[in-house]
């Protein structure tokens, strides 16, 4: 297995495979990180480079690790968020909350060599789901070149009141209930800035 080509498998184009894209990128070389959809999954991609799997749990590859498995194919599960706590009545929630995707997932995790992480948090939450899987923790990364703080005063914008700050992907009914929430706070709590 080539550690200098990495196939980095997704059920969709979304924000954190873009993020992971990047950074594995960086870390092998521009051009060698290969993002693909696992829709698109091919026997030739996966025996050249190390494959990571982020976020699949589509029920549709549950036959997935275990076929790995049997063809000594090692791979490396990315989750960033604990998708088995995902709550609610929305349509994310009960795909999430599905029999058939929740044990897909637990394949995936219980199959990787190794999963990857951003937070403490989640470390412990595999860790006691699966005591046989390593997790292993990846500290966020951020790419300061995105920002251009070099040739910016925040002199007049820093302050002593409170920010709440939120960083990632928008979530239409996880909003509409925060809408409420940050406008009574608003109300209740001038002083308080949001940036979203």
């Amino acid at each position: 297995m080539s550690f200098s080509r990495i196939n980095l498998w997704s059920e969709g184009d979304i924000p954190t495979v873009r993020v992971m894209s990047r950074l594995l990128n960086d870390m092998v070389g521009q051009g060698n990180c290969h993002t693909k959809l696992i829709g698109a999954l091919d026997w030739e991609s996966l025996l050249h480079g190390l494959n990571i799997f982020c976020r699949v749990c589509d029920p549709r590859y549950s036959w997935l690790p275990a076929y790995l498995k049997k063809n000594n194919v090692p791979y490396v599960f990315y989750l960033d968020d604990n998708l088995w706590k995902i709550t609610g009545s929305g349509e994310l929630a009960r795909h999430y909350q599905s029999s058939g995707v929740v044990s897909t997932l637990d394949g995936f995790v219980r199959g990787a060599e190794f999963v990857i992480t951003h937070n403490q948090v989640m470390v412990e939450f595999i860790e006691s789901r699966f005591p046989e899987v390593l997790c292993k923790l990846l500290p966020v990364p951020f790419d300061v070149s995105l920002t251009d703080v070099k040739s910016k005063d925040f002199s007049s914008s820093l302050s002593n009141k409170p920010v709440v700050g939120y960083a990632g992907s928008y979530k239409e009914e996880e909003f509409k209930l925060l809408e409420k929430v940050i406008n009574q706070f608003g109300r209740d709590r001038p002083e308080v800035r949001f940036e979203f």
